[in-house]
């Protein structure tokens, strides 16, 4: 027998068609979940970026805003400035930041603007496997970093979720979550061969993550 997860209220009602087994899309669906758990979705505000993800608010139904790629952490911080009770988030590539952006987001961990970032991380190995021990290291903001691989894991991002989006209001401080992903259909791989690459990055990055203070699972 299947169980299927119902769709979240905050979810979007247009449903693009994805590549198969794209981790991204399983990432918004959750990310819609968690805010209607904590019952957040009126007061919530999102930046993407112009990149892949620009249709993320085809996939999260809050309030959007769009940005050049690897400026999404700067908007949102702005956003912030004009909405401070306002729960305000981005959400970009990991290679995205580690390309372009990584000014703007030392500009914006530094100021401790009260934002969350979520990067999606599709295991770039040349960029983003020490991204996060990078940012933990040198703003001393707390850099959480999970992969999504497997149903087990849902939850596991779910929680993190939760405290990435609830963290910033309850501290005043920036909280970034990094979330390794798949695309098997760009990778040209079989599902099974993507979620031993994911866990392969897991490994490496997590030693990375544990010297900067932060947490992985």
């Amino acid at each position: 027998m299947t169980t299927r997860r119902p769709q979240p209220q905050s979810h979007g009602d247009y449903s693009p068609i994805a590549s198969t087994g794209y981790g991204q899309t399983i990432l918004f669906a959750l990310m819609s979940e968690t805010l209607d758990e904590l019952e957040i979705k009126k007061r919530t505000i999102g930046v993407s970026s112009s990149t892949i993800l620009y249709t993320l608010y085809d996939f999260v139904d809050v309030d959007f805003a769009s940005a050049l790629s690897g400026q999404a952490p700067a908007v949102a911080a702005g956003i912030k400035h004009a909405h401070p009770t306002r729960t305000v988030f981005s959400f970009q590539l990991a290679s995205e930041v580690a390309g372009q952006g990584m000014g703007l987001l030392f500009s914006t961990l530094e100021r401790q603007d009260p934002i969350t970032m979520i990067f999606a991380d599709e295991v770039d190995p040349g960029r983003t496997a020490t991204l996060p021990a990078i940012l933990g290291k040198q703003t001393k903001v707390q850099v959480d970093l999970i992969r999504l691989d497997s149903v087990a894991s849902l939850e596991r991002v779910k929680a993190a979720l939760s405290l990435a989006l609830t963290r910033p209001l309850k501290t005043n401080q920036p909280h970034v979550l990094q979330v390794v992903t798949r695309c098997p259909t760009t990778w040209k791989i079989s599902h099974s061969r993507a979620q031993k690459l994911i866990s392969a990055a897991q490994q490496r990055e997590a030693i990375g993550v544990l010297a900067a203070g932060g947490k992985h699972s």
